[in-house]
């Protein structure tokens, strides 16, 4: 008889984490600081409880999961990140209506028991990198179109047009930079590299979007069918 591992809810926020511990019919809860010290006593709690390896699950909330989603996998569990309106769905179908953090990580914990989602892997180091270089890229490329509007706005101050200028001309000079160094990025190694040539490959999908697609949703050989890549993308 296989001996199911014991469930760990998990609601995530940017400072702390709440969690939810079932093992058979007890259910612990804890609230810890999203950082190393909270996770370590994390690690703590569950070993007090005879707790070695567990299936834990979180939402996808920003990027807030990732930390303690890669310390528990590294660990040795199990580790589900699932879609918010998976929970959000899960929560309705037992009738809750309010919204605690408390509440929270036990609805996850019994959706988890419920479903058993399936399980989490890091993306790889150089995709990691990928998708922080290019969704900084965004924000740079963002910046200088609302500097290029605010230079062509009607303004009457010399020194502002000055400084906006000059602001410009950094803007570009780290956009060109960033560029320069995702493409070496890319060509250092040779999967990330592959990928990036096959996507390219496809009419109308360019540099730009390629880098896209590979930092949003990792190499493609991570999915089995298009119905997974839309499930993932939410």
């Amino acid at each position: 008889m296989k001996i199911e591992k014991p469930i760990l809810g998990i609601d995530i926020s940017k400072l702390t984490f709440d969690v939810c511990l079932l093992c058979g019919d007890k259910e612990k809860r804890r609230k810890f600081d999203n950082n190393a010290k909270g996770f370590r006593q994390l690690s703590e709690f569950l070993e007090k409880h005879g707790v070695s390896s567990s299936h834990a699950c979180m939402e996808a909330t920003g990027r807030y999961y990732e930390r303690l989603a890669n310390y528990l996998y590294e660990a040795g569990h199990v580790v589900s990140v699932v879609n918010p309106f998976q929970i959000k769905g899960f929560a309705a179908s037992e009738l809750k209506r309010s919204k605690t953090d408390e509440i929270d990580c036990g609805v996850v914990a019994r959706f988890a028991r419920s479903h058993r989602p399936p399980s989490w892997e890091p993306q790889a180091q150089e995709v990691r990198e990928l998708q922080e270089a290019e969704r900084y890229l965004v924000s740079l490329k963002a910046n200088l179109t609302e500097e290029s509007n605010r230079l062509e706005s009607g303004l009457t101050c010399q020194e502002v047009k000055e400084s906006i200028e000059r602001h410009i001309k950094d803007l570009e000079l780290r956009i060109s930079e960033l560029e320069r160094w995702m493409k070496k990025h890319i060509r250092q190694h040779e999967r990330l590299n592959e990928h990036f040539k096959l996507l390219t490959s496809i009419a109308g999908i360019g540099e730009v979007a390629a880098c896209t697609y590979l930092g949003e949703l990792g190499y493609s050989d991570r999915f089995d069918c298009t119905p997974q890549v839309e499930s993932f993308v939410g």
